[in-house]
């Protein structure tokens, strides 16, 4: 496993009783640059299930080796494992922020209202809800935490059409659960979306009747457009989208 939390205890479990004594003198903890660690043992289950709790706080960003010997014994004595149990895991990284949507110098889509900061590790919220600094500052936003993606979502009322440009600062205060702080602020930079182009007629929804015994005049809404193809085509009367306006978008022009 990686990014295990440095007071998780350890849990192992073993398919019959087991003598106490015998497995933790057979068990052992340690990093890799060889420091052993000390831990605590609970036993369950009829001696089938040993949880250990470290004595300390295990060290961030680290690898651990778990071995249980094999010269760990049953309850009677009577049988040892046939081989060493080894099992490896690393700790949750020092706190630091590895992504941001949108990233930086890029231009949101236009279906966003926030910005999202992916963390290393976990972090606590305290350092970090009305922590972040936006500029210009939008009003009010809210936060949200993924706990699963280790991300928090930030909404804000972004003005579309205006492009804005935003500079978001993440500051060295923000820490994990453990007391590590960034260190130094973060800060990245984007751009708020324009509004799609847009162009349709003014006109009532399916299909609509014009006349033709004096001059008409159609609008047309448009935006984000620099140039518009408007053409006249001829439907025959027999078209079954005069009956069935449904079929006006798969219609096909004639000539």
């Amino acid at each position: 496993a990686t990014g295990v939390n440095p007071t998780t205890p350890i849990t192992v479990t073993f398919n019959m009783p087991m003598d106490p004594a015998g497995v933790e003198a057979a068990t052992s903890l340690a990093a890799t640059d060889g420091a052993t660690i000390a831990l605590d043992y609970k036993w369950q289950d009829e001696n089938r299930v040993v949880v250990l709790t470290p004595s300390e706080m295990l060290p961030l960003e680290t690898d651990f080796t778990l071995t249980v010997a094999a010269s760990a014994t049953s309850a009677n004595g009577a049988a040892t494992m046939p081989r060493d149990h080894t099992s490896s895991f690393s700790t949750v990284p020092f706190p630091a922020v590895i992504g941001t949507t949108p990233a930086d110098g890029a231009v949101a889509d236009v279906w966003q209202r926030g910005m999202s900061i992916e963390f290393a590790s976990p972090m606590d919220d305290q350092t970090i809800q009305d922590q972040i600094i936006v500029s210009p500052d939008p009003g009010d936003f809210d936060y949200f935490f993924n706990e699963w993606e280790g991300s928090y979502s930030v909404y804000l009322d972004f003005e579309l059409a205006t492009q804005q440009e935003y500079t978001v600062t993440v500051p060295a205060s923000a820490a994990d659960p453990y007391g590590n702080a960034l260190g130094e602020d973060y800060t990245f930079s984007f751009t708020s979306a324009d509004y799609p182009p847009l162009a349709s007629f003014n006109l009532p929804y399916q299909t609509a009747q014009l006349s033709t015994s004096f001059p008409t005049d159609v609008e047309v809404i448009h935006r984000n457009v620099s140039m518009l193809d408007v053409a006249l085509y001829e439907v025959p009367v027999d078209s079954e989208i005069i009956f069935d306006p449904y079929q006006m978008n798969d219609q096909m022009p004639t000539g």
